[in-house]
């Protein structure tokens, strides 16, 4: 579908190589339910402003105009490929309501690219903006960052000797362990300090672990808090940490 974005400007929304309307972008389109349908679409729902969200993201990319949009979805978030017109890709992640406790998903997800990218070699996406507030001008919580160079594994597996099928597996283990050594003051999400200010709620990170003071461990926002339901219903008497021990 073409969609404008601004005046005499057009850009293409596609989802699994076929043209989809606005509307797809909002609504769960990766399947259905034998149960539940309609509660279970809501609670993959997520309706925001495409067109801040395209402002958002060619302004934290310094890029030109969006070109195209194409849809990955997810089933606890939806994922839009951004294109530009000089070429230049970058993915929103906005979760749906069944991702975790509202605010506190989104916090920690950036914090957690922000760490891993510049306290380990861990490969990940270069986080470029997020904003947590649903009340933003975008209309929901969002992450925009680079988009991840290279191809799925699965597409080149088949084609891999043994030998460099063996090299890939040592290099993912070498990696997994850069993640494993890493011990934390506390059981938790990973988040920026401004996100977690009650003082009660959060557990500062050691000089070693976080040499900036930029980090701290608060609540956990593990959507199996939900119990298969919307954030929105979480009883809000649980305590859900951090915690210094179990």
């Amino acid at each position: 579908m073409r969609w404008p974005l601004r005046a005499n400007r057009q850009i293409s929304i596609s989802c699994r190589g076929a043209e989809i309307s606005e509307r797809d972008l909002f609504d769960y389109t990766n399947g259905r339910f034998l149960n539940d349908e309609k509660h279970q679409l809501s609670k993959r729902r997520v309706e925001f402003n495409l067109s801040n969200l395209c402002n958002e993201a060619v302004s934290v990319a310094n890029g030109s105009p969006v070109r195209k949009i194409e849809k990955m979805e997810g089933g606890f978030s939806k994922a839009l490929v951004i294109t530009m017109e000089n070429g230049k890709e970058v993915v929103a992640k906005l979760p749906c309501p069944n991702a975790g406790r509202a605010m506190y998903s989104t916090a920690s997800e950036a914090a957690v690219l922000q760490y891993v990218s510049t306290r380990t070699q861990v490969p990940v996406p270069k986080l470029l903006a997020w904003n947590a507030d649903a009340t933003n001008p975008v209309g929901a919580e969002y992450i925009i960052m680079e988009k991840a160079p290279g191809v799925q594994l699965f597409t080149v597996w088949d084609d891999l000797s043994a030998t460099d099928r063996i090299k890939l597996i040592k290099s993912l283990t070498q990696l997994e362990h850069q993640l494993a050594i890493i011990q934390f003051p506390a059981y938790g999400n990973l988040y920026f300090r401004q996100s977690i200010p009650e003082p009660s709620k959060r557990v500062l990170l050691d000089s070693f672990l976080d040499p900036t003071c930029q980090f701290c461990v608060g609540p956990s926002c593990d959507p199996a808090w939900t119990n298969g339901t919307t954030a929105a219903d979480i009883d809000s008497t649980l305590d859900m940490g951090p915690c210094e021990y179990l």
